[in-house]
């Protein structure tokens, strides 16, 4: 597995997404706790140590109404790529008042955050990759 310096520890260059878990019925309301147990313990087994639920309880914290899942993944594009065209072209097509720089760092996100990512420290590393 790669592994690569996130915020200061090693995240695993790939991820599992955790959003479309595996389900019991045809509605797709009731998970598979069994397969899903499965699949992360592969998954762990294998060297991911990155799960995105991309679960959005920031979102309605933030007093800027950021969608802050948005800016993380376009983050996470820029620190993995390298300092890539794809997340300075997304961030200058938004408006002054979505941009991480917007973010006023009082951690209302962070307060909800069940992964406890640091997402005011995430937002002013942003900016500065982004110079």
């Amino acid at each position: 597995m790669i592994y690569r310096d996130f915020c200061g520890k090693k995240l695993s260059a790939l991820g599992m997404g955790c959003m479309r878990l595996p389900v019991t019925d045809e509605k797709n309301s009731s998970i598979d706790k069994s397969a899903t147990r499965e699949m992360i313990d592969y998954a762990i087994k294998n060297g991911v140590n990155y799960f995105d639920t991309a679960c959005r309880y920031c979102t309605t914290h933030c007093p800027m109404e950021l969608d802050i899942p948005n800016l993380i993944d376009l983050y996470n594009e820029h620190v993995y790529s390298g300092g890539g065209f794809l997340a300075p072209m997304a961030i200058g097509s938004l408006p002054d008042d979505k941009k991480p720089s917007a973010c006023l760092s009082c951690r209302a996100c962070e307060a909800v955050c069940p992964q406890n990512i640091k997402i005011s420290e995430m937002m002013s590393d942003f900016v500065e990759k982004l110079k």
